[in-house]
């Protein structure tokens, strides 16, 4: 999910389905680039979450 106010923008993006990863960035946040890098992120991100599973 991403919404823009004045001067700002918030990129919301789920995380499996345990948490979500919210990125707060100003006016010239460019929008695309980081969704695109974002994925990388979230997948690590799902790694450790599967860590933190009790077995």
């Amino acid at each position: 999910m991403v919404t823009r106010g004045v001067g700002r923008s918030i990129v919301i993006e789920a995380v499996g389905d345990r948490a979500l990863l919210t990125v707060v960035g100003d006016s010239g946040l460019d929008i695309v680039t980081l969704r695109r890098e974002l994925h990388r992120s979230v997948r690590e991100l799902e790694e450790v979450l599967r860590g933190d599973t009790p077995a």
